[in-house]
């Protein structure tokens, strides 16, 4: 928290959109909407923000699809995760680019949303992606299967897509629970350890601030 993500996403799609046209879906927790607009004007103020904060579902999906139609160059919807998995504007769009924040919200491969996501993925083949964490494999290294499933779809390069398959691989079989593998007693650690290096840019706080002593 605090080192840099928001800005580090934004001064990377900047490099790779600077004037180009691009719509770019960005989902997050409903408190962090309002921040992304803040986060643009400070980072890359040429970024035009649609931030969903208000209405149903049908009402955003009317203002996004309004929005899309009178603006033109670079513009970034904003809303949170479980409206955007109940309107229709985000499948009917083609997207440049999928933004996922606080990421780790999509670790349930059962989950409602993390399924959503990985459709959206399978929507736009082509489009950049970018997810962003504080606290990525919080609870369990078995978090990360829903996750890359959801930023990596269709494709799914890192674990596989089939969750039974990335469990059997890196996790040992839970004792007296069959079919049920134990998140704690990892297998495979390295190998699995050097595909999450490969796919992640990791800051740590004592790197990147500069704060007083602990009084």
């Amino acid at each position: 928290m605090g080192c840099g993500k928001s800005r580090i996403a934004l001064e990377a799609l900047k490099e790779e959109f600077s004037g180009r046209v691009g719509r770019f879906l960005l989902g997050c927790p409903k408190a962090v909407v309002p921040n992304w607009p803040k986060q643009v004007s400070l980072w890359w103020p040429e970024l035009r923000v649609l931030p969903l904060t208000k209405g149903s579902s049908a009402e955003k999906d009317t203002l996004v699809f309004e929005t899309m139609e009178r603006m033109a160059g670079l513009i970034m919807v904003v809303c949170n995760y479980e409206s955007l998995s109940r309107m229709k504007s985000p499948e009917k769009i083609s997207w440049d680019c999928l933004v996922w924040d606080e990421c780790h919200r999509l670790k349930s491969p059962s989950g409602k949303n993390s399924k959503w996501a990985a459709e959206i993925g399978k929507k736009n083949p082509d489009a950049k992606r970018l997810a962003l964490s504080g606290t990525l494999l919080s609870q369990s290294p078995m978090d990360a299967f829903g996750t890359w499933r959801a930023v990596e779809s269709p494709n799914c390069t890192t674990w596989g897509k089939y969750v039974t398959s990335f469990r059997a691989r890196y996790f040992l079989p839970m004792r007296g629970v069959p079919g049920a593998f134990d998140g704690k007693r990892m297998i495979n650690e390295t190998e699995f350890s050097a595909k999450v290096q490969e796919t992640t840019f990791h800051r740590r706080s004592e790197d990147v601030l500069d704060l007083p002593p602990i009084l």
